[in-house]
């Protein structure tokens, strides 16, 4: 896994992509600027109505609560969430 460069509560800003991503929803960009939404990434690639190899990807960008459907986690539990599962911010 990349290096962490962006943290669950940083939403709808877009990031270089470092190969680190949470079990989220994403809008991805890839390197000839074509931009994807709502892929989640899995193993090595990223899946919605395609599949994307992480080498495809150049940015990403974590939806906002806003952005996701009525069955996403949102808000703090959503935040929580994901500290759960990656720990919180490196010191």
């Amino acid at each position: 896994m990349g290096k962490r460069n962006h943290e669950p509560h940083e939403q709808g800003i877009w990031f270089d992509y470092t190969g680190f991503r949470y079990k989220d929803m994403y809008d991805i960009q890839l390197h000839d600027g074509t931009i994807i939404e709502m892929m989640r990434p899995n193993g090595n690639s990223w899946y919605g109505d395609r599949v994307i190899r992480d080498e495809q990807v150049s940015k990403v960008r974590l939806k906002p609560d806003n952005e996701l459907g009525p069955y996403h986690y949102t808000g703090q539990e959503r935040i929580d969430n994901q500290i759960n599962l990656f720990g919180p911010k490196p010191l």
